[in-house]
């Protein structure tokens, strides 16, 4: 699913970048982008979802010559899968009513504390949105995707035992083990905070550390002789996290090497002598099957609601008639192994998929199959007429498929 677009059906929530009315000088030369099953889609339609998406990405620095032919392309296949979604609703009788519009408002009203629809419709316009527009787009587009999600998407999935502890088994794999390590350390503590205390100190420790080094002295008589703030006690057989330490400290102990003593450091009125005693690798605590479950079957149930509607689109677009007038993918989100089309291209199948009928007179290219539904409301003779399942699968040799997104959500929230 492209960037600019996120919906219930995917699992998360569904973002139209909607932009300010556009000034007369930003105003699209409208013309046809598509028509799907005599349903038509518009340039200003692409712009009114994604003009934002498209300024943001080709108004970059270094951004393509084509920028915005990729993503008016982008972004119109996605308005081709949102219309026959729309058409398979309604070709099943379960469309978004005015009811569940008017419930989705009174709920957005409520849950961002607006006095009632009208400061709601206020707000909006302020913000410099038209309320039709912003009702389309934030209330009915999003309980429409929800709608086809549960109608038809959610039919197509099912999560096995066996898959859910195999996500558990990368999950488990996918723990990155924590560096611990076991330190000695004896503090001294500066005498005075005198000119030239500071430097006495540290030049003190660094005394001692230097003859240890060298085995003019062992680090037991050291600490029983400097370690006047009385650190070694706390230190001792502790296995600590590099993150729990100070920023100095954990510099100068990732810095030193296993069983060798790090420089002198200097912090609130104490000189550190470090001793770096040991490095471990510990196994980032997991958690039961069971308690991960819940998140287990949430990842995969998006996975497959996802991969359910790429399914469903790609054979949409194959039974559907649907002309492009825009440079378009054929298709975009699941490759049926179409070239490109160009304006004016006929669209040809792939080996498997039935022949498509010649083009319409109007330039543009034609997806249809000789075997596809009637669009909504169009009559067709009996003898010929294909009777759609009642879960949403284009046509009778659809195959059975597996998506998932999350169930859906709330209203989406006033701009």
């Amino acid at each position: 699913m492209p960037a600019w677009l996120r919906s219930p059906a995917m699992g998360g929530l569904l973002l139209l970048l909607l932009s300010p009315t556009a000034s007369a000088a930003e105003r699209v030369v409208d013309r046809l982008a598509a028509v799907v099953n005599d349903e038509v889609i518009t340039l200003s339609d692409v712009y009114l979802r994604g003009r934002a998406f498209i300024e943001n990405q080709c108004g970059e620095a270094g951004a393509p010559p084509d920028c915005r032919d990729q993503l008016e392309a982008e972004i119109l296949d996605t308005l081709v899968l949102l219309e026959l979604e729309r058409q398979e609703l309604a070709r099943q009788g379960r469309d978004v009513g005015e009811r569940e519009i008017d419930r989705a408002i009174e709920q957005t009203v409520q849950q961002y504390g607006f006095a009632d629809r009208d400061a709601l419709r206020d707000e909006v316009e302020k913000q410099g949105f038209g309320w039709e527009v912003y009702r389309q787009l934030q209330i009915v587009d999003p309980l429409r995707r929800e709608a086809f999600a549960q109608l038809v998407l959610r039919t197509r999935v099912s999560i096995t035992e066996d898959e859910l502890r195999d996500q558990y088994q990368r999950l488990l794999r996918g723990l990155e083990p924590e560096t611990r390590v076991r330190l000695s350390a004896f503090g001294y503590v500066i005498p005075d905070s005198g000119p030239g205390a500071l430097v006495e100190a540290v030049g003190r420790v660094r005394e001692a550390i230097v003859a240890i080094r060298a085995g003019q002295r062992t680090w037991e008589d050291a600490v029983a002789e400097l370690d006047t703030a009385g650190l070694g006690p706390i230190f001792a057989g502790q296995s600590l996290a590099l993150p729990d330490l100070r920023e100095n400290l954990r510099k100068a102990v990732a810095a030193t090497a296993e069983g060798a003593l790090a420089e002198p450091i200097a912090a609130d009125g104490v000189v550190y002598g470090l001793r770096v005693d040991a490095r471990e690798q510990i196994q980032t605590d997991a958690v039961s099957f069971e308690q991960a479950r819940p998140q287990l079957e949430n990842e995969i149930f998006a996975r497959k609601m996802s991969d359910a509607e790429e399914e469903w689109y790609a054979l949409a677009r194959r039974r559907a008639s649907i002309q492009w007038f825009l440079d378009v993918p054929q298709p975009t989100l699941l490759d049926t192994g179409r070239e490109r089309a160009r304006p004016g291209a006929e669209v040809e199948e792939p080996a498997s998929a039935e022949p498509a009928t010649p083009p319409a007179d109007e330039a543009g290219s034609t997806e249809e199959a000789a075997a596809a539904p009637a669009a909504p409301g169009e009559d067709e003779p009996a003898d010929e007429a294909q009777a759609a399942p009642a879960d949403g699968t284009p046509a009778d040799d659809a195959p059975a498929t597996s998506g998932d997104a999350e169930p859906g959500e709330d209203a989406p929230p006033a701009p």
